[in-house]
């Protein structure tokens, strides 16, 4: 956030720069008030593009991510939102660091990263059983045993629609019953 505002200001800066050097170009004939109009749309022209580079910047620190849901967001303070909403979070994980519980399970512990714009990163990890069509988020109480079984999971049984276990489960999970 500290660095979007200085690149902000530094466009206020840049915006106003080019209008006095127009100014003086045209023999300071252009009206006093170029000057600020210059300042801020060069200023809000460096806010809408940090909001719209935003996404793509975040995806390309985080590597070889699947993304599996984003948010956009419109805002009537965003009057440009409405003409193309842009990317506010999104949802995403690193197949290559999913591991399966036991072999021939089914069940799999997966780091879900959930990103936001202006929040810090979340990675949740996540036990996905695709035979089952389940999902559950691994915390403290969960326990797993030394033969693969788990104890103290609250599985949540989702459609066969659900975004994260259609990615994980290559679109192949059962529709949970």
């Amino acid at each position: 956030m500290f660095w979007s505002l200085i690149a902000t200001l530094l466009a206020g800066l840049a915006g106003a720069g080019i209008a006095m050097l127009l100014n003086r170009a045209t023999g300071r004939r252009l009206p006093k008030w170029i000057t600020p109009i210059f300042a801020g749309g060069f200023m809000l022209a460096a806010t809408i593009g940090q909001e719209y580079g935003w996404y793509d910047n975040a995806r390309a620190t985080l590597g070889d991510v699947t993304v599996i849901q984003t948010r956009e967001q419109q805002a009537w303070w965003q009057p440009w939102t409405y003409l193309r909403p842009f990317t506010r979070g999104f949802v995403a994980y690193d197949p290559s660091e999913t591991v399966e519980i036991g072999e021939g399970s089914g069940v799999s512990v997966v780091q879900m990263q959930v990103m936001e714009r202006w929040q810090p990163a979340i990675v949740l990890p996540v036990l996905v059983d695709c035979g089952a069509g389940a999902r559950a988020e691994i915390t403290e109480e969960v326990e797993f045993a030394e033969d693969g079984t788990i104890t103290g999971a609250e599985w949540l049984t989702v459609a066969g629609d659900d975004p994260i276990l259609n990615a994980v489960c290559g679109g192949e999970a059962a529709t949970g019953s």
